[in-house]
């Protein structure tokens, strides 16, 4: 094995132990989790077996393999980003509807207070 390979390996294995650290400490969720470490496994595996990438790639009738690698790499940043700006989009949704519930528990509290103080100013 080069030592390129033994490096991108151990990296890979870090990655991926860093990442299940994160998800026991409650820091990831378990699809983040999941996601993660197999990109660090594929990683590890095509850094061991590069042979699988020619494979890969006379399926999807490419020639380079750094123009392959580029390409799979922007694919899943596009779906990555695509993933990030739907849940953006629902937490933005759930904050606007979360802001709405407080002004109208705190507008209820506000006439409950004022309906108490008006007793309160009545009885001698």
């Amino acid at each position: 094995m080069r030592i390129i390979t033994v490096a991108i390996l151990a990296l890979a294995l870090v990655a991926a132990s860093y990442t299940v650290r994160l998800f026991i400490r409650d820091r990831s969720s378990i699809r983040a989790t999941f996601f993660w470490i197999l990109i660090w496994l594929s990683i590890g595996v095509f850094a061991a077996f590069p042979d699988l990438l020619d494979f890969l790639m006379r399926g999807v009738m490419m020639q380079n393999r750094m123009f392959f690698l580029f390409i799979v790499a922007i694919l899943i940043l596009y779906a990555m980003f695509f993933r990030q700006s739907n849940q953006h989009t629902m937490m933005k949704r759930q904050v606007s509807r979360l802001a709405q519930e407080i002004a109208l528990l705190r507008a209820t509290l506000d006439q409950e207070l004022s309906r108490h103080e008006e007793k309160q100013s009545k009885q001698p």
